[in-house]
């Protein structure tokens, strides 16, 4: 009985140390790495819709959300410069099939008598970066958003 947990022993120890020795299978990327610079401006309007150039949305706060596929989800908080542009943000998400991204931009309050009108906003699909990429390689998004303030008087 001895001398067969023995051989058994050997047998097991042989097999071991033979298959130590596999190779390391190197997993196969499924996603593809979205590299994102957004823009953000803010914009004014009168209350007829038409922009107004002569007055810019100075030292508003804004917040910028980069969001993939509705959950993962990146925010920086900034403020306009004395011409209504922010600073470019940039983030990254390893993008999954049939994701997207969103970048959306709100203004935190208002500006004289100018409010948020409308949000900045921009969505890459998962067909955009699916056709410039393959799985595993990088792919770079540089959306413009702009916030739209309106008044309500002239």
């Amino acid at each position: 009985m001895k001398k067969h947990i023995t051989i058994l022993g050997v047998c097991v120890l042989f097999i071991t140390l033979s298959l130590s020795g596999c190779e390391i299978f190197e997993e196969e990327k499924n996603y593809i790495t979205v590299n994102i610079s957004a823009y953000c401006g803010v914009l004014l309007y009168n209350n007829q819709g038409e922009q107004i150039f002569s007055k810019f949305a100075s030292y508003v706060p804004v917040y910028i959300e980069m969001v993939k596929a509705g959950g993962e989800r990146l925010r920086f908080d900034r403020e306009a410069n004395a011409i209504g542009k922010v600073e470019i943000v940039s983030g990254s998400f390893n993008l999954y099939k049939e994701q997207g991204i969103e970048v959306i931009a709100h203004a935190q309050g208002g500006f004289e008598d100018f409010f948020e009108y409308q949000a900045g906003f921009a969505f890459l699909s998962w067909a955009e970066v699916d056709a410039a990429a393959d799985f595993g390689g990088t792919y770079s998004w540089h959306p413009n958003v702009y916030i739209i303030m309106r008044n309500s008087t002239g």
